[in-house]
């Protein structure tokens, strides 16, 4: 990660996990620690999954590939 930070100055996490308490928030205090950079975060916000397919529930939640890819396009405009 702090390479990724050094080499690019942007970071998008993508995960199937609420916003809080996961991998971003992980993430994010270690750059903030150690490399501060502009991020985006893809996951499910707040909200509790449901049951269903693992595509119906990507889409659902929004952790399409589109949405990664728009996470990144969002970082590279900056």
């Amino acid at each position: 990660m702090l390479a990724a930070a050094r080499e690019t100055g942007r970071i998008v996490v993508a995960e199937e996990h609420l916003a809080h308490g996961a991998l971003g928030s992980v993430v994010a205090m270690s750059a903030a620690r150690q490399h501060p950079v502009a991020m985006r975060f893809v996951n499910l916000d707040d909200r509790f999954a449901e049951s269903g397919t693992p595509e119906g529930l990507i889409e659902k939640y929004g952790l399409t590939a589109k949405s990664i890819v728009g996470a990144v396009q969002e970082l590279v405009k900056k």
